[in-house]
């Protein structure tokens, strides 16, 4: 996506958060994270999921998993791991959101790779494998994350 697209998306990421729209701000944001988080720097993603109260991060999933993905870009790992397991097991439970959930396993693929966990690296690796292969040619980004892992084992 073009740099120029990324500035919509924020926008209205925004406009959501100052309506107070937390659900419809998050899910936005959930679905072009992967994107943000990979082309922005890790402190204006923080600030961008900097808005949203703690009253909707503790009631909504889609937060969940956002923050999560938020704690990981800023090296915060022990609290990357807590909302991001919580979110793959609410999604996971629900069977719901099989994107998320490979992008949370590889998530935690990565932070167990900076603490040379290999054993765990490859047990997330594992899990993300089915979740990535069910959604077809359309996870291009997925897929380059997940054989990147891969090839680090």
């Amino acid at each position: 996506m073009p740099i120029e697209q990324f500035e919509t998306v924020l926008q209205q990421i925004r406009s959501f958060q100052e309506q107070g729209e937390w659900p419809p701000a998050a899910q936005l944001f959930a679905e072009h994270a992967a994107g943000l988080i990979d082309r922005l720097p890790a402190a204006t993603i923080a600030a961008l999921f900097a808005p949203f109260p703690s009253s909707a991060i503790e009631r909504l999933p889609t937060l969940w998993y956002l923050a999560g993905l938020v704690n990981a870009a800023l090296n915060q790992a022990t609290d990357a791991e807590r909302w991001l397991g919580r979110a793959v097991e609410y999604y996971a439970g629900r069977q719901a959101h099989p994107e998320r959930q490979a992008w949370i396993h590889l998530e935690l693929a990565r932070i167990e790779y900076r603490r040379d966990d290999f054993a765990h690296v490859q047990a997330h690796v594992d899990r993300a494998l089915p979740l990535v292969a069910q959604m077809g040619p359309g996870s291009s980004t997925l897929q380059a994350f997940l054989y990147y892992m891969i090839a680090n084992l």
